[in-house]
């Protein structure tokens, strides 16, 4: 943050726990330089010694210093105390085991970091520390417009490194057909600039939504399975941006087909997939498929009764 910084030096006085180590004094006053010499310091530990410019006081300001803390340190280790108050919260959610949160936990989380009134439909929670260390927990919410003060149908996805969060959104964890996503990331193997504004290991990025985007489509596969009226529910809300995916994601369109559903003329209040589609057309002795886009299903009817159902363009 140089440009809250004063001209005038700030200082870290730091000793380390080794017993022979000798106590460093590290200067900088904001710019691309700094430097370091010996400094006096009897018990172990570090002393941060700011000044900030005239314009930057409100960040002396005990609201806005709790309110920085509670934004990108909430989760960290290490209790953060203003007086006898601690500031910070004990243990990050997504870095416990899934077998020790409860739903109800999960749902807790899930309004805080959306401010939305309803329960996640569904919560994936995914803990590994190989091939690389990944922590993360992601909501599909119950509906595409959701929010109490902002109404909004895309998701955030807020990026952590070692339980300190160093962006509020990216956008490149999981590809844009799941946008609708909600939750958090964390790597111990992210590096990140002094500033924490953005992720410099490019590669780990990549290798991090390979992982998240192979997990939810399991998950999203599971519910179709075993849950069929949720993900009925799921579709009538979020079908629109697993259509998108078919269209513009190559690489990804042989498995989002599987989650395609589709609604047909002998059951109108059903839905179908394109592999059971296939299969009653096959029984019927169907040789083509005649797809059509109608308002709904009586307006398909209408038009045709000799076919099965309807299939997307």
């Amino acid at each position: 943050m140089p440009s809250l910084w004063s001209p005038s030096a700030s200082r870290f006085f730091s000793s380390s726990y080794r017993l022979d180590a000798e106590p460093t004094k590290w200067i900088a006053s904001g710019g691309d330089t700094y430097t370091i010499e010996p400094a006096e310091r009897e018990q172990r530990g570090t002393t941060v010694v700011v000044h900030l410019k005239e314009d930057a006081s409100e960040f002396a300001n005990t609201w806005r210093i709790k309110q920085i803390i509670k934004k990108h340190s909430d989760f960290v280790d290490v209790p953060i105390l203003m007086g006898e108050e601690r500031l910070n919260q004990e243990q990050a959610l997504w870095r416990r085991s899934p077998r020790e949160v409860e739903q109800a936990q999960y749902a807790s989380f899930y309004k805080q970091l959306t401010m939305d009134m309803d329960d996640p439909l569904q919560t994936i929670h995914l803990s590994t520390d190989a091939p690389i260390d990944l922590h993360a927990v992601l909501f599909v919410p119950a509906r595409r417009e959701r929010g109490l003060i902002e109404r909004r149908v895309e998701g955030k996805i807020k990026l952590y490194s070692r339980k300190v969060l160093i962006q509020e959104e990216h956008k490149e964890l999981l590809p844009a057909h799941f946008r609708f996503m909600e939750g958090v990331v964390d790597s111990e193997d992210i590096t990140l600039n002094v500033s924490r504004e953005s992720v410099q290991n490019n590669p780990l990025i990549q290798r991090i939504r390979k992982t998240l985007t192979s997990r939810v489509m399991r998950e999203l596969n599971d519910l179709a399975e075993k849950q069929p009226d949720t993900y009925a529910t799921f579709w009538q809300e979020f079908g629109p941006f697993l259509k998108e995916g078919v269209a513009t994601d190559y690489e990804s369109r042989s498995d989002l087909l599987k989650l395609l559903r589709f609604q047909s003329t002998n059951n109108p209040e059903a839905w179908t997939t394109l592999a059971d589609y296939k299969t009653v057309c096959t029984k019927a002795s169907k040789k083509s498929i005649i797809s059509l886009a109608p308002k709904s299903p009586r307006c398909a009817t209408a038009r045709t009764s000799n076919h099965c159902t309807r299939a997307p363009r």
